[in-house]
């Protein structure tokens, strides 16, 4: 969860053509306490596969959370989350764990 908010993502290969080329499939999540950003060790070649992000199942009633990409110096909104409203995203991002972090 990052802030209260989760993230389920696939690892891909940077070299892939299109990213439904393959058959395999898989899951990862995580959790992250807000202001505490998250580092991801991605297999060397590997992209991280950002697609979804949600708040936690237990996020008090009106709480709200956004989702940040900090890159180059730089952070980017990419979502406002908020309980009782928006409270996931769907996301077709796709980061190099390297240069990106998310906050």
């Amino acid at each position: 969860h990052f802030g209260s908010r989760a993230l389920q993502t696939r690892p891909r290969t940077a070299h892939r053509a299109h990213p439904r080329t393959s058959g395999a499939m898989s899951f990862w999540g995580c959790s992250v306490a807000p202001g505490q950003p998250t580092k991801v060790e991605t297999p060397a070649g590997e992209l991280l596969h950002l697609s979804q992000a949600c708040l936690a199942p237990d996020a008090a009633a009106g709480a709200a959370s956004t989702f940040l990409i900090q890159h180059g110096g730089q952070s980017y909104a990419v979502a406002t989350l908020k309980a009782g409203a928006q409270e996931f995203c769907s996301l077709d991002l796709f980061l190099d764990p390297k240069e990106a972090k998310v906050l």
